[in-house]
């Protein structure tokens, strides 16, 4: 018998033959439901999964967009109210005519099912439609393989449909046909290499839209399924790499297979079974040795006859090579009842987005204590372990452990039996532990909580003599991190007094510069202090630059997810203005932190805002250097501030300055209040700042200009305060009053959150919509809609009102029993479509012979849209699309043919929201040891000269290019022209005329430490062009 297998996913499946379907009802009790396949609805109904049972999840999804992802039954496309009722659905929001549903039924033991279905809106139209809606098929000896589609209409017309594919590997039986159909669909994969390929079928008809069908192609082994539970950690020195994943305690093997990747060979290991329990085993397998800065392909064995898909990771960096990790804390799990975990999701998307080589972890993860839905607290573990899957398989996380896992009815020995963290530097069985990555050495410390009992005594001992071992080792920097914070202003977690007396000492001796901490739901960055367990002394305030010479940075990075249970918020601040040692902080939104580490040893640390269905927002930037000292772009003045009356407008000059002149500079905003003119050009460059308080609300907001040029970057931070008297009607972004504007002259959606502010004075009010009373609130907040039990505002739907102009009236009784009255007209229709993509621009560098790399890009709209992406540069490439938004799009580069050197690309996204351009930098290093006529030498005779490429350096140099044959030479360092030679012998800083033409020196102190680029034009009979990389350091 052939073991060539043809797949059919039939992804439209009749609801009778499923465990679960989608229903609708028109009762938020779900009461008579019925079959959402092919149902023709209109306004408000009720969506649902039925049955509710044996399912941890479900995602919706329509027209390819995310419409909603449930973490508890039951499973309600428009979310579940209190009393368990449905919450509605509008499906007018969506269009008149056919949309399709796509939903993700996560089940308890972690399998996957996926169902499709097609489902009108609005009066039927003329619709074509198949069955299947898209055909999978396979072949895994490369045999020609078919399936077969039905076409028809969803009305029973007949009529003349024209078929269309669009690979050549793609055949069809007829092209063409009266409907009702069948065509059948033939794969030929000769000449196709392994791996899956994407196809489509288009149908058209007079008279009907056409549709498109999905077909994909298996070539060879299917790829396996997601390994549940799997993550990866490090070991201390940088030689391994563990997996740990789940699997049913069925006698699976603990294999893992791995290989580079680009190679074609697997190697195996096999493990042991790290702990078991009632619910399964939990395999431990280790990669050792890695190749430093290698990526990595690997699987893991699922059972007797099926290893997972394949994932790919990358071991520690090598030597020379950029790296980065994200810092999380405080994160609970998703779904909570109480609501409490609003970002959790949109954290874990917003690092995965970055895709981090490593991710620190900063404690309390599950809360276990107040969340019991999943029973157990080992399988509450599991279910932060699934949650954290986009990230878990790819960057290894490295924990360490809070009051909730020690302390709060959980244990670190279930928490540790999931985490093989390292053995070689350990305390109290993996309590605290430490680790190299590069040429950084990380502490993850044993320190829970404010109180006096926070770290133990002999923690203390610990790491006292840990610090001791490691002062002098040679390491660039020294990172510790811990869970509670030794510096917070937050009043639901004070600073851990106790904590700081015990490690600052140490911290400062050991000359750590940078600590990380969470566990108060806010953010604080303290400027670099010393004497931090005593006098608290401020060694620098600059907010841009920390370098060696001043104190410890101490950062509390809170939360990744859930707020807080003590407020139901973020934290409060104690203190107004902030404590002196504070250099910023905020508590409006979730936190992560990134640090991205280059090859010249210094760290660029990076703090984003996360706000659920908002986009990720950059709070604070500073760098970690050797020395602040040197070229670097300044600004004056480095901090603005506007006061206005709302409606008034003010403008501001920012004068901005490199030491190199002519340098070009470029600045950036994003807030919509702030504009600047211009937006680029070179040094010195004056910026007019302008701010504009139309349609904000009175009270003070804050936003940074980012600026790039040359060797750096800085933020320069603006605040703008609105001065208003009276009474206003403002309009918040979501339940939590976040971001108020003006309402008056605004254009909105339904539903909004509509408030009256400021509270001050106020016994009642009374809110109107065209005349017609729509609320009464008698206790503050004044929210227009009402206020819900857990203070937050519930949302007014503008159903039922025409679009178009609508008068709203507050009228406010006052305390002494006066009336006062505040209007808004607003224009109730759709906002302004756009399309957004982050990163906003892309860079990679290679070091020959490696010529590949692959970036990713993420997309989103303000609707659905369709995008196409188009790159000028042959080395670049992207799938063409058409795709949909919400999206994550490969981005390929091949620089296979290239010299070394510094390539600009750009990649074009066109959508009908609007066209974007995304910069593509790509930075091509020269193999160490390239025969390269670009030399350095440490004496002015140019004696002992050694290739420039992959040299580290400091001081005064001698660079010159050893070429007889060249008529001239053009030096070029990072991008600019710096000199020109036009005789022999070709020096970078010149040829001095004293005897014997020695070189003159050229002073590296006057470039930033880290890794700059050289590129040199040789011109004579033809003209060639070298680059070589190399490294500043002090």
């Amino acid at each position: 018998m052939s073991r060539t297998i043809l797949y059919l996913l039939l992804l439209l499946v009749s609801p009778t033959l499923l465990a679960h379907s989608v229903q609708w009802s028109a009762s938020p009790d779900r009461s008579q439901p019925q079959s959402l396949e092919n149902a023709s609805l209109n306004g408000t109904v009720y969506v649902f999964i039925a049955p509710s049972s044996e399912l941890s999840q479900v995602q919706f999804y329509i027209d390819g967009n995310k419409a909603k992802t449930e973490n508890v039954s039951p499973w309600d496309l428009g979310g579940t109210a209190g009393d368990n009722s449905a919450l509605p659905y509008d499906m007018s929001a969506l269009g008149d005519g056919l949309h399709r549903m796509d939903v993700v039924l996560v089940n308890k033991d972690g399998s996957v099912v996926e169902q499709s279905l097609n489902f009108q809106v609005g009066d039927p139209t003329p619709t074509l439609t198949s069955s299947p809606l898209s055909l999978a098929l396979s072949s895994i000896e490369g045999e020609t393989v078919s399936g077969t589609l039905t076409l028809s209409t969803l009305g029973g017309e007949s009529t003349s449909v024209v078929l269309a594919e669009n690979h050549d590997w793609l055949s069809l039986s007829v092209a063409s046909g009266i409907t009702p159909f069948s065509v059948a669909v033939s794969a030929d994969p000769t000449g196709l290499a392994d791996g899956q390929y994407p196809a489509k079928i288009t149908a058209s008809a007079d008279g009907y839209a056409p549709i498109t069908l999905n077909v994909s192609l298996q070539v060879g082994e299917p790829a396996g399924e997601d390994a549940p539970q799997l993550h990866l950690t490090w070991n201390h020195d940088q030689s391994a790499v563990t997996a740990v994943w789940f699997t049913p305690a069925d006698g699976t093997q603990s294999e893992l297979q791995y290989r580079l990747t680009g190679a074609t060979e697997w190697a195996s290991v096999v493990g042991s079974v790290r702990h078991s329990n009632e619910d399964g085993w939990y395999h431990q397998a280790t990669i050792a040795p890695v190749t430093r800065g290698g990526q990595y392909d690997y699987r893991v064995r699922l059972s007797s006859d099926a290893f997972s898909r394949v994932y790919q990771t990358r071991a520690q960096p090598a030597p020379g090579q950029s790296w980065d990790l994200t810092f999380v804390a405080d994160t609970g799990l998703l779904g909570r009842l109480d609501g409490l975990t609003n970002g959790t999701q949109a954290v874990i998307d917003a690092m995965a987005a970055i895709a981090p080589d490593l991710i620190l972890l900063g404690g309390d993860y599950a809360y276990y204590d107040k969340d019991k839905r999943y029973g157990t607290l080992e399988r509450s573990i599991d279910a932060w372990f699934n949650q954290m899957a986009p990230l878990a398989p790819f960057a290894p996380m490295m924990p360490v452990y809070g009051n909730h896992e020690i302390l709060n009815n959980e244990g670190f020995e279930f928490w540790h039996a999931r985490f093989p963290t390292p053995a070689h530097w350990r305390y109290d069985g993996g309590r605290m532990y430490a680790f190299d990555v590069g040429d950084v050495h990380f502490i993850a410390v044993y320190a829970l909580r404010e109180s006096n009992d926070g770290i133990p005594l002999d923690a203390v001992a610990w790491l006292e003599s840990h610090l001791a071992e490691v002062k002098n080792a040679g390491y660039r920097w020294i990172i510790p991190y811990l869970h509670a914070a030794p510096f917070s202003d937050g009043a639901n977690h004070v600073s851990a007094e106790t904590i700081r007396g015990h490690i600052a000492p140490l911290f400062e001796a050991a000359g750590v510069k940078l600590a990380l901490s969470a566990h108060d739901q806010s953010y604080e960055r303290t400027y670099p202090l010393d004497d931090a367990a005593g006098a608290i002394i401020v060694t620098d305030t600059d907010t841009d630059c920390v370098d060696r010479q001043g104190g410890i940075t101490w950062m509390k990075i809170s939360p990744g997810g859930k707020m807080s249970d003590k407020n139901d918020g973020f934290s409060p601040w104690m203190t107004e203005p902030p404590p002196y040692w504070t250099a910023r902080r905020d508590n409006t939104a979730h936190h992560f932190g990134h640090l991205s580490f280059d090859p010249g040893g210094d760290v660029t640390i990076s703090v984003y805002q996360v706000t659920d269905g908002q986009p990720v927002q950059l709070f604070d930037q500073f760098r970690l250097t050797e020395s602040c000292d040197g070229p670097s772009l300044v600004a004056q003045p480095t901090t603005l501030d506007f006061r206005l009356a709302q409606g008034e407008t003010g403008q501001q000059s920012l004068l901005l300055t490199h030491p190199q002149s002519g340098q070009a500079i470029s600045v950036s905003e994003s807030a919509d209040w702030l504009s600047l003119a211009p937006t680029s050009g070179v040094s010195p460059l004056t910026i007019t700042v302008t701010a504009d308080s139309q349609g904000q609300v009175s009270g003070s907001r804050e936003t940074t200009i980012q600026v790039d040029g040359g060797d750096g970057s800085l933020t320069v931070p603006v605040r703008l305060t609105v001065e208003q008297d009276g009474y206003q009607l403002v309009m918040n972004e979501d339940s939590l009053r976040s971001n108020p504007r003006a309402l008056d002259g605004a254009t909105v959606a339904s539903p909004l959150y509509v408030e009256l502010l400021p509270w001050d004075n106020v016994r009642r009010v009374r809110f109107f919509i065209d005349g017609e009373r729509v609320k009464t609130e008698g206790v503050a907040p004044y929210d227009m809609a009402g206020t819900g039990d857990n203070d937050t505002a519930l949302p007014f739907s503008l159903e039922g009102y025409a679009q178009g102009p609508l008068a709203l009236r507050a009228d406010i009784e006052m305390l002494d029993g006066t009336f006062q009255s505040t209007y808004a007209d607003i224009q109730y229709g759709t906002p302004e479509p756009t399309l957004s993509v982050m990163p906003t621009s892309l860079s990679s560098t290679l070091v020959l012979p490696q010529t590949q790399a692959q970036l990713s890009l993420s997309f989103s709209g303000s609707e659905p849209t369709q995008v196409t992406l188009t790159s000028s540069a042959n080395w670049l490439s992207v799938g063409a699309g058409p795709f949909s938004t919400p999206a994550v799009v490969p981005v390929n580069i091949d620089a296979s043919g290239l010299p070394s050197g510094q390539f600009q690309s750009q990649i074009l996204a066109s959508s009908p929201l609007g066209d974007t351009t995304v910069p593509v930098t790509l930075v091509l290093q020269p193999e160490p040891g390239d025969d390269s006529p670009i030399q350095l030498s440490l004496q002015p005779d140019r004696s002992g000269a050694t290739p420039l490429a992959g040299q580290t350096v400091s001081g005064q140099i001698y660079v010159f290019v050893a070429d007889d044959s060249a008529d001239k030479v053009r030096f070029y360092l990072d991008g600019n022209a710096v000199q020109t030679e036009y005789n022999a012998p070709w020096d970078l800083a010149g040829t001095s005329s004293d005897s014997g033409r020695p070189a003159n020196p050229f002073d590296t102190a006057t470039l930033s430490t880290g890794s700059h680029l050289l590129e040199v034009e040789v011109v004579g009979s033809t003209s060639q062009r070298y680059s070589a990389s190399f490294t500043v350091t002090r």
